[in-house]
């Protein structure tokens, strides 16, 4: 009842809807069952929450993202996160180990699951030889890494 309410909302809101417009308009919905719907939809991946400045803002995953991640571990999920904040200038190790608080074991295995998922990919940093960079599958590396259309192996 409460998660079909609050995917009605959603829906209606593809942007995300913050948290209290969708207080208010499923206000009907008591506060402790509202929050065991969301954190359901979420640990079924159907609803993803984000911050925009203070407020927190819920929007629906679409479907074919869904797939994309399921049988993911939550650590897997935060790790596509950092590295998708980091945008095409891509992250190295350390820094996503530090962003992270996850053991570079734990990092290294995840690394891999990802690259077979083909969610991310390591690319190799022109000025700095022996650091790689971990970047989104989809996204063309800044001409700063790969060095541009004057750099050839």
């Amino acid at each position: 009842m409460a998660e079909l309410a609050i995917l009605e909302q959603c829906a209606l809101h593809p942007e995300g809807i913050p948290d209290n417009d969708l207080a208010s308009t499923i206000g009907h919905i008591p506060v402790g069952e509202r929050a065991i719907a969301i954190n359901s939809l979420l640990s079924q991946r159907k609803l993803q929450i984000f911050r925009d400045g203070d407020v927190l803002v819920y929007k629906t995953v679409k479907q074919d993202e869904a797939v994309k991640f399921k049988g993911l571990a939550s650590e897997d999920l935060l790790v596509y996160q950092i590295i998708q904040q980091s945008g095409n200038t891509g992250i190295w190790t350390k820094e996503l180990k530090q962003k992270s608080n996850l053991p570079q074991t734990q990092i290294s295995k995840i690394f891999k699951s990802l690259e077979a998922r083909k969610l991310i990919k390591a690319v190799k940093h022109v000025a700095l030889q022996n650091r790689k960079v971990y970047m989104l599958y989809e996204l063309e590396p800044s001409s700063e890494i790969t060095g541009g259309a004057w750099y050839t192996e």
